[in-house]
């Protein structure tokens, strides 16, 4: 199944797994992650999953979602891909990792 790991500011590291679609990202209360950021939209961008694939999408957001140094509207995202929202990163894994790697990892304090 599908995840990816969330790199907060601070340091915090969280695995989420992608089981439904769409998985909205904001911070907002009624987002799948919320995440407290001045710079990220209530309502920022999304995953959707399509015939297999997973799809980023950004939902109009003021600071737009990037890849790389590209901002995307609608992006197919690929094992291992990068993205940013505000000052949170992200990386997708369309793989399954271990099955021993918690929800929560350490953030190496």
């Amino acid at each position: 199944m599908a995840y990816f790991i969330v790199e907060f500011q601070g340091g915090r590291v969280q695995r989420v797994v992608l089981d439904k679609s769409p998985v909205v990202l904001g911070r907002g209360a009624g987002c799948d992650l919320q995440i407290v950021d001045p710079k990220i939209s209530r309502h920022h961008c999304q995953l959707v999953e399509h015939e297999g694939q997973w799809h980023l999408e950004d939902l109009g957001s003021r600071n737009q979602t990037w890849m790389g140094l590209q901002p995307i509207d609608d992006v197919i995202l690929g094992d291992g891909d990068q993205f940013c929202i505000g000052g949170t990163h992200f990386t997708f894994r369309s793989e399954p990792g271990p099955a021993d790697i918690p929800p929560e990892l350490p953030d190496g304090s």
